[in-house]
């Protein structure tokens, strides 16, 4: 009987303790999920043990600085509560477009096909505005071809693929145009992309909005890429847009650690938005 009797104090122990331990999350905001307390991520390809492929340029691979891919990887383990796998497949100066530099030729585009992601993300086309190597040439260079020879092959190896659009360029080191970005490049993925019916990060729109226009006109030429590339400007962007550009930008192409947590901003809050 007294064996019985203090079973039973036991039992009650235990279950005044698991109603205290309960309060007392409860009290905290917590339920005992490991979710509580953070954001609610929309994207069903998000969660614990997700692979996060990231393809790209030096934009992408970072140069001297914190990359998009780590800061992504952070913002979502710290505001969603995911331990994510973000891998970044960026290799300096390739192009999305058929070229010499053309992405499919490196290692890493052999890389990212060796595994299924859950997300792929796409960011390529600032190199394609180089000046005298491809946007001189549009007519026999085909950009769209080139990123569908790249797009095939990670659509298979990828449950949900996004494009990442350039950012502006302010400057024209490494023969970067920033007009040929603008008025070449940026309407041909946002075009691809909506012809394929895939979803496009717009991580240009943010910068220029912070940042001014990168050159003085007031719009994009209607097909200067095609027919008539020789109305495109040349040279620096205005001085006064210049000067400000180091606020997100180390060289007016490559973003510095602030221009890389703005753009893994970007990116989150449309994957989880």
């Amino acid at each position: 009987m007294m064996g019985t009797a203090m079973c039973w104090l036991a039992m009650v122990t235990l279950t005044n303790a698991g109603v205290e331990r309960h309060r007392q999350l409860s009290l905290l905001g917590h339920s005992g999920d490991k979710t509580a307390g953070f954001k609610k991520c929309g994207n069903p390809h998000i969660g614990d043990g997700s692979y996060v492929s990231c393809v790209g340029d030096s934009i992408t691979q970072g140069l001297h600085t914190v990359t998009y891919p780590a800061m992504v990887k952070k913002i979502l383990k710290d505001e969603y509560g995911f331990d994510v796998k973000v891998k970044n497949y960026g290799v300096s100066g390739r192009t999305g477009g058929v070229s010499k530099d053309w992405y499919r030729k490196t290692r890493e585009f052999r890389s990212v096909q060796n595994h299924v992601s859950n997300v792929t993300l796409l960011m390529l086309g600032t190199n394609d505005g180089k000046e005298g190597v491809h946007w001189k040439h549009w007519g026999g260079y085909s950009f769209v071809t080139g990123l569908s020879k790249l797009l095939d092959p990670l659509l298979k190896k990828s449950s949900y693929l996004a494009f990442v659009t350039p950012v502006p360029a302010y400057s024209t080191v490494y023969k970067i145009q920033p007009s040929a970005v603008t008025t070449c490049v940026l309407p041909a993925i946002r075009s691809f992309a909506a012809s394929h019916h895939l979803p496009l990060i717009d991580a240009y729109s943010p910068l220029e909005s912070r940042m001014g226009h990168p050159y003085a006109h007031s719009g994009p030429f209607s097909t200067p890429c095609i027919k008539n590339p020789s109305n495109l400007l040349t040279g620096d962007p205005p001085k006064e847009v210049v000067t400000s550009y180091k606020k997100y930008y180390q060289d007016g192409v490559h973003l510095n650690t602030a221009g890389q947590k703005l753009l893994a901003r970007i990116i989150v809050d449309h994957l989880c938005g």
